[in-house]
């Protein structure tokens, strides 16, 4: 048999990765470093179709010979890169298809982009595929990748599932595709049905089965004119089939110059990285220059809280009792939800208690030392609504020329607007001013934005779907201005890129575990998409890596007490939990708070640098441990959740080697909701009987040879509201910064030494052998000092 000969147009290197082109149209990608990973003969396309849409053109690189290279060093957004451009030969037509690499050198990743120079009129751009890996010519060569392999898939938008999905699972379903499928799929480009065959927006993630495996992760840094996707299909007899491409939406480009995609970042992350999407995050928000504010203010809503209908002295009272608690819990935006207006869609139509109310209501609820937020759902439009009935011609409608009808989460029907109608435009802008300008807003809650993607007839057919998406909520946002907080809810993944401060992650949170309608469970595959405990849960960690890149991410509602419903106080935990060790922003509701889950809540701030990460997010649908890894003057710790979300009693173990730590080395363990010390020696502590929907929220340190924190129950972090330690013997110097009063322990390593001198209101425990606890009140920020004595005096 002849062996076959590849030539190669050219190699490009950087400390982790080659890239090599080869002049038959295929490149190929293999590590420099860590366990051998590989991409090879991957291609690149761009399908066209006629102005009817009928007939297919596809230019191939397998079928189009590369006619010119360009290779140069230019700067770019994340630093140098090397950039290779292919221009190949032109079709019939005089159509050319382009290709773009880029070799970054300060990052263990590059990008690659494909573009097309169409000169031929008639002529409509279908998809842009930079990547497309189809065995038997291309194959990935991963450990573990082959028959058997999984998945991360990214949803729609925020209310969407995302997780990890085996190679022998189907993407969920929506139940009643005719009812909710635009609340949950995008009507374009539907999950597919077939096992094994999946469609991830923005990006995803192949990994393999191995206990340590080696991913591929494929991300669209920028979606600002087209939509992005990372689609996989099982293949029984080899590899799987991989692709990753834009939607071209049948557009004309301009014939004087060529269109591109965004670039896809490839990265080859290697075993036991504890973060494998951050440095995509990362890179995704450098590219879109995203800017956030450092703070992430505490918010009150009064959804659950405040029954129908809603009143201001309702809101009032409810300002005032959290002004009484300020305190202990520091609150800094009252929130008013659902419930103000008289018909969905007539968001300035009032009921009659806010008529004429809501400067006033804003004016009281500032004096009262709160900034105020309110909820919109600015691009639907109930049928019943004013508008919908004057003005017609600014619903967004279908082919078939009528208004597109869909269902949110709480029924419906409902209409989106055409935002590109100019008057929709002026009026929403209007909208906006009036909320904020005229009332005194300072942070908008924009709800079901997705409906501003939703295919149809636009007034600007120009506009891609996600140029309409972008270009009305660029327009809000100047409309509002600079000072005002924007949070979305129902928004597109990496669309919202730079348009957002803060993200709802998930399905609402509901007082629920799983999704229920009318305290039935919901039936269907599309319960992973619907408010509940569950899916809040779910979203909150498999999008914690877009946390302070993209946006801030908000997981949900805390919901407490009266709020809290069918949920159990372990649930409750689990879900603080979830939150704090995220970094998300805080959003809670609840009417009348006891003390004990006043301080559960308090326990979130102040929130701290610190982001954890699930270290199986690769691993399970829903992730099953966080870690949060923490240095300050007093050391390192770890704080760790380990949950279980399965409906049965389960155990855990607790292994310090997973955890990067010397499992050789003698630890603290502070198990923080329990209130409950272990010293662990061998290196693994077991948990059993964790409860159904529990978990244990672990403060890990590790043992040391002099005075030492061991443990805090002050804070979610166990040890990050500590800024100062300070030991000087036989003097240890200690402050402690919360914001707020509370009253919590310090435990203290003695590492052989003696307490000698406490202040007089510090109340010394024994713990453990060797360890004490400190147990004192803090008022915002407290320093104290501590006298011990060296072992043997």
């Amino acid at each position: 048999m002849m062996k076959r000969v590849y030539h190669i147009l050219t190699t490009v290197r950087n400390q982790t990765l080659t890239l090599t082109l080869h002049t038959d149209g295929t490149w190929s990608l293999h590590t420099r470093t860590g366990p051998p990973a590989r991409i090879s003969r991957a291609h690149w396309r761009v399908r066209l179709t006629d102005a009817q849409g009928h007939t297919t053109l596809t230019l191939s690189s397998l079928r189009h010979p590369v006619e010119r290279m360009e290779e140069e060093e230019l700067p770019t957004l994340l630093g140098p890169a090397r950039v290779i451009t292919l221009y190949h030969q032109p079709d019939p037509e005089g159509n050319r298809l382009l290709w773009r690499a880029y070799v970054f050198q300060e990052h263990p990743y590059l990008a690659v982009a494909t573009g097309v120079h169409l000169t031929s009129p008639g002529w409509r751009v279908h998809e842009l595929v930079p990547l497309a890996v189809e065995p038997p010519r291309g194959y990935i060569l991963i450990e573990g990748v082959g028959p058997q392999w999984t998945f991360f898939v990214e949803g729609w938008h925020t209310h969407s599932f995302s997780g990890v999905l085996a190679d022998n699972q189907r993407h969920p379903q929506p139940r009643w595709p005719h009812l909710d499928a635009l609340l949950l799929h995008d009507p374009i480009h539907p999950p597919p049905k077939a096992p094994g065959h999946f469609l991830s927006h923005t990006w995803g993630v192949l990994t393999g089965l191995t206990s340590e495996p080696t991913s591929l992760v494929l991300a669209w840094m920028r979606q600002h004119r087209f939509a992005g996707f990372v689609e996989i299909r099982r293949n029984q007899a080899a590899d799987p089939h991989l692709w990753a491409w834009m939607d071209g939406e049948g557009i004309a480009p301009d014939a004087d110059s060529p269109l591109w995609t965004a670039p896809l970042l490839i990265h080859i992350v290697p075993p036991r990285t504890p973060d494998p999407l951050t440095p995509a995050a990362h890179a995704m928000s450098v590219w879109n220059q995203v800017q956030l504010p450092e703070d992430q203010p505490v918010l009150w809503t009064t959804e659950h809280a405040l029954a129908a209908p809603l009143r201001p002295d309702d809101i009032l009272r409810q300002a005032h009792r959290l002004r009484d608690k300020r305190e202990d819990l520091p609150t800094d935006i009252v929130h008013v939800g659902e419930g103000y207006e008289r018909v969905f869609g007539d968001w300035l139509d009032l009921t009659p208690p806010f008529q004429d109310r809501m400067a006033a209501l804003v004016h009281s609820l500032e004096d009262a030392g709160f900034d105020a937020g309110l909820w919109l759902s600015p691009f639907l439009v109930s049928p019943k609504s004013g508008l919908a009935r004057t003005h017609p011609d600014w619903l967004l409608t279908g082919e078939d020329g009528r208004p597109l009808t869909l269902f949110r989460a709480d029924g419906g029907p409902y209409h989106p607007l055409d935002t590109t109608h100019p008057e929709v435009e002026a009026y929403l802008q209007e909208l906006v001013q009036t909320v904020v300008h005229k009332w005194g807003y300072r942070l908008l809650t924009l709800d079901d934005v997705y409906a501003a993607a939703l295919p149809g007839r636009r007034h600007r057919g120009h506009l891609t779907r996600i140029e309409a998406y972008r270009h009305i909520l660029a327009r809000l946002r100047d409309a509002a201005g600079p000072e005002v907080r924007f949070i979305g809810r129902g928004a597109l993944l990496g669309p919202s890129a730079g348009l957002f401060h803060a993200l709802q992650t998930g399905p609402e949170m509901a007082p629920h575990w799983h999704p229920k309608r009318w305290r039935i469970p919901w039936p269907g595959g599309d319960r992973v998409a619907r408010p509940a405990a569950i899916n809040a849960i779910r979203g909150a960690l498999t999008r914690s890596p877009y946390n302070g890149h993209l946006w801030h991410n908000l997981p949900g509602c805390i919901l407490l007490a009266d709020t809290a419903g069918d949920l159990l106080p372990h649930e409750i935990q689990s879900w603080i939990t979830v939150v704090g060790l995220t970094r998300g922003s805080i959003a809670y509701s609840v009417r009348h708070l006891d003390e004990e889950q006043q301080q559960w809540l308090a326990a979130l701030l102040p929130v701290q640098p610190e982001q954890g990460h699930p270290l199986d997010l690769l691993e399970h649908t829903i992730p099953e441990t966080i870690a949060l890894y923490m240095e300050r003057e007093w050391g390192k710790g770890v704080t760790v959740g380990l949950f279980n979300w399965r409906d049965e009693l389960r155990t855990r173990t607790l292994q310090l080697g997973t955890l990067g730590l010397d499992w050789r080395h003698p630890h603290h363990v502070l198990d923080f909701w329990h209130r409950r010390y272990y010293r662990v020696t061998q290196g693994y502590r077991v948990f059993t009987n964790i409860p159904p929907h529990g978990g244990h929220l672990l403060g890990v340190k590790p043992v040391q040879e002099i005075p030492h924190l061991a443990g805090s129950t002050f804070h979610i972090t166990q040890g990050g509201e500590v800024k100062r330690w300070q030991w000087a013997p036989p003097y240890l110097t200690v402050r402690v910064e919360l914001g707020r009063r509370a009253r919590g322990t310090l435990l203290l390593g003695l590492a052989g030494y003696a307490l000698v001198h406490v202040p007089a209101d510090v109340q010394v425990e024994y713990v453990s052998e060797d360890v004490v606890g400190l147990t004192l009140e803090v008022r915002g920020e407290r320093e104290f000092t501590l006298e011990l004595a060296e072992p043997g005096r």
